[in-house]
């Protein structure tokens, strides 16, 4: 057997060939997977700040908080970004970084390095960028959702509804018309169209059949007009406009077969725009009822949410002080984040629905802090206060940071051994078995403890395993199943 003296032990010709690196001491964070290195007759060498990777940091302010403000656990101690409030994400000097999408692990976003905005995704566990559109068009309504990208290229009439693959690196035209907005939800993706003569519908393209996109119901008149959707566990919600100039927001569910639409909240009184769903359900949306002109969307738009959480659906005033206009809006969980203007300024703000609380200004600089993202604790925006575009994050603490059913998105499985016949003792009993010594291994891409207490781990026949109570799983750690 080989090992690690500077001798071939083996006698292939070859000194110190084939080994197995130990691991380095530090595995969390950015030092996850980070190995030893072998030093010939001195055997293996201990491992080093280059053994751990260009974003090791070994040294501390003093404080045991992280001296580089970056969304990675540099010092690998499993907190990622300890004692940094609000910092930079994603930056560059020569180019802007706007309309940032989070889930999990998958940052997307545009920058215009050529003149025009193409799409990126970071991997905010190894702190990677890719590139994944190289097109003379402008790419916008980019949204992120486990391993697809969706987005628009092109403008006006020209644009169309495109979804990118992660895992394939393929991408596919969802529909050949001109689309105004895309929304991905696991395998379903929803698209605002225009159908002919400023007829916007809602289409909808399941990734697991492929296309075309269809139209989820035709109104029959160009009067009523369908636009703003978004989609979460096969339920959609979009904007409803009879014709009458003040659009309410709807619902339907795609899991049942025959559903209708239904009407959320009270009837407005003002237009609806922009409704968000998050867990359990509720949907924020801004309304215009305090408005003293609402086609200008920063003349006091509200923020509200319709919460079913409950046995009786109410509609809850997250965000209406005077002053207050509120600029688009995401839902992760029951955590709420828009831009607010009452400072006079873009700021970030959140909420969480049921707190009882009022909202939480994140931000206060004086520039533009605007399109917030949010997933499990993690909140990124974009920022302006170095003079272009850049992203900035925090991490949400005490009654804003997310509950256990709100890390999901941070869970990825990476490793499946399924039906390994009588040859693999998998799980380490002394029998080799085709069903018992089958696996799964699943990650956290999460930048704190991801609590899977709860969480069901299932197949297309039953739930195979219920992660019992106190399941966590430290920053870049696994559980194996």
């Amino acid at each position: 057997t080989e090992v690690c003296n500077g001798a071939d032990d083996d006698c292939d010709g070859a000194i110190d060939d084939n080994l197995t690196a130990p691991l380095c001491a530090l595995q969390l964070g950015v030092c996850m997977g980070a190995a030893q290195t072998c030093a010939g007759a001195d055997g293996w060498e201990s491992c080093d700040a280059a053994a751990y990777g260009p974003s090791y940091v070994a040294e501390e302010d003093g404080e045991a908080d992280e001296a580089l403000c970056d969304g990675l656990d540099n010092d690998c101690d499993g907190e990622a970004d300890e004692g940094c409030i609000t910092a930079p994400l994603v930056t560059s000097d020569a180019f802007d970084l706007v309309s940032p999408s989070l889930y999990g692990a998958h940052l997307a976003f545009l920058a215009n390095p050529d003149g025009n905005f193409d799409v990126y995704v970071r991997n905010l566990q190894f702190g990677t960028d890719t590139r994944l559109t190289t097109t003379a068009e402008d790419e916008g309504n980019l949204h992120v959702h486990g391993s697809h990208v969706v987005y628009t290229r092109g403008a006006d009439a020209a644009a169309r509804g495109y979804v990118f693959d992660l895992r394939t690196g393929t991408e596919t035209m969802l529909v050949d018309l001109p689309t105004a907005a895309t929304r991905v939800d696991g395998s379903l993706v929803v698209l605002q169209v225009d159908a002919g003569a400023d007829d916007f519908e809602i289409y909808a393209y399941d990734l697991l059949v492929g296309g075309p996109a269809t139209p989820l119901f035709t109104t029959g008149t160009d009067t009523t007009a369908e636009y703003h959707p978004d989609v979460k566990n096969g339920r959609v919600v979009f904007i409803r406009d009879p014709g009458t100039g003040i659009g309410q927001v709807n619902s339907i569910d795609l899991t049942t077969s025959g559903a209708a639409l239904e009407p959320l909240g009270p009837t407005p009184t003002a237009q609806h725009i922009l409704p968000r769903i998050g867990e359990y359900f509720f949907v924020s949306y801004m309304d215009a009822r305090s408005s003293s002109d609402p086609s200008d969307i920063f003349s006091n738009w509200d923020y509200y949410a319709w919460n079913e959480l409950g046995d009786t659906p109410v509609e809850t005033a997250v965000s209406t002080a005077m002053g207050t206009q509120v600029s688009g809006n995401k839902a992760d969980g029951a955590v709420m984040v828009w831009s607010d203007d009452q400072a006079g300024n873009l700021d970030v703000a959140v909420d969480v629905i049921g707190s009882g609380g009022p909202p939480l200004v994140l931000t206060s600089h004086p520039g533009v802090q605007a399109e917030p993202t949010v997933s499990g604790r993690l909140v990124v925006w974009t920022d302006n206060r170095l003079g272009s575009y850049d992203l900035y994050f925090t991490t949400l603490t005490g009654a804003f940071a997310p509950s256990s059913s709100d890390h999901a998105g941070f869970a990825q499985i990476t490793e499946i051994l399924a039906d390994p016949g009588s040859v693999v003792d998998a799980n380490g009993d002394g029998t080799a078995d085709s069903t018992e010594d089958e696996l799964v291994e699943i990650a956290s891409a999460a930048p704190f403890t991801l609590d899977l207490s709860g969480c069901e781990l299932a197949d297309a026949t039953r739930v195979r395993h219920t992660f019992p109570a106190g399941t966590t799983v430290p920053p870049g750690g696994a559980v194996v199943v």
